[in-house]
């Protein structure tokens, strides 16, 4: 494996933007001649849907969605850590945004978070009472509070029809996940608790098969280190009131490659996995958490549990 290389700026009050150069290491798994490219640090966020209560923000990686420990990021980094609540208002005050339904200047509040690896949909509450109930509903696994469904698209080794995955219920270290096969390489994830690194524990731990690129847990090298892994939050479902909203988040714009044939040249991934995500398993969840109860009963010391 080919360690990245990143150009360094001799001092933080530099006004040079860091710049990390990936390389492919594996490009047939790819179907590309390209072998490196550059990220420009910190990455444009792009706003998907902005209300009074709420706004859906498109996190492409190396952004972080909280403050990190600062002394231990200045270990390995010679930039400020970019978060993304810190990039938003230069967003919010461009051009593209002219439809943001709210004034300059709003405090946003971190409802729920990605990895820095991972892409896709994070909502960010603009007050506290939003805030608050969105959390309750998130800690209460969707029993109080304004709902908010959660939707991954993960991309992992070819899984053959023999495997005997394809769907069900995951409680692993106390995480709760509903699973369902697209086909080969493609699962959805809906996360039915929040805990950290839940769905990348999961494949590799419940299924063997680490997501791609995923480096700490083992995954295939598409690039040279996992600085973004095939891991998307791609869809969001928000009731606030009477107000339903679905929202289909593509792959962030110049961090598309790694998922190759998946998606299409604007980022959204095939038919067959829109439709996955549109679909509606609250149903099918019920019953199986009412199936996961009866089974910690009958063995509660059980490090994972499989429902179908």
């Amino acid at each position: 494996m080919v360690t990245c290389v990143a150009r360094k700026v001799n001092s933080l009050r530099k006004a040079h933007t860091p710049v990390e150069i990936l390389k492919v290491v594996t490009p047939g798994l790819l179907k590309t001649p390209i072998k490196e490219f550059e990220i420009k640090i910190p990455q444009k966020v792009e706003v998907i849907h902005s209300s009074k209560h709420y706004i859906v923000v498109n996190k492409p990686p190396f952004v972080l969605s909280q403050q990190p420990d600062k002394k231990s990021w200045y270990k390995n980094h010679n930039y400020s850590p970019p978060i993304i609540v810190n990039l938003l208002p230069k967003v919010l005050e461009s051009e593209n945004a002219k439809d943001i339904h709210y004034k300059l200047p709003v405090r946003y509040y971190t409802v729920q978070r990605l990895d820095s690896c991972v892409t896709g949909g994070i909502v960010l509450a603009t007050d506290k009472y939003a805030a608050k109930m969105f959390s309750r509903n998130l800690r209460e696994g969707g029993n109080a509070g304004f709902p908010l469904s959660r939707k991954y698209v993960a991309k992992v080794p070819h899984l053959t029809n023999n495997e005997r995955f394809h769907h069900g219920l995951f409680k692993l270290d106390g995480a709760i996940s509903y699973l369902r096969r697209v086909d080969e390489n493609h699962f959805i994830v809906q996360l039915i608790t929040g805990k950290k690194h839940q769905v990348r524990k999961l494949f590799k731990e419940a299924l063997d098969k680490p997501i791609y690129n995923d480096y700490k847990y083992g995954g295939d090298m598409i690039l040279n280190k996992g600085l973004q892994i095939t891991l998307h939050c791609g869809y969001i479902k928000t009731q606030v009131g009477m107000q339903l909203q679905e929202h289909i988040i593509p792959i962030p714009e110049g961090f598309r490659l790694i998922w190759g044939e998946s998606i299409d040249g604007n980022g959204i991934f095939g038919q067959n996995i829109i439709d996955m995500l549109r679909q509606d398993w609250s149903s099918e969840i019920k019953v199986c958490l009412k199936k996961l109860k009866q089974q910690e009963e009958k063995s509660p010391n059980n490090r994972l549990i499989v429902v179908t």
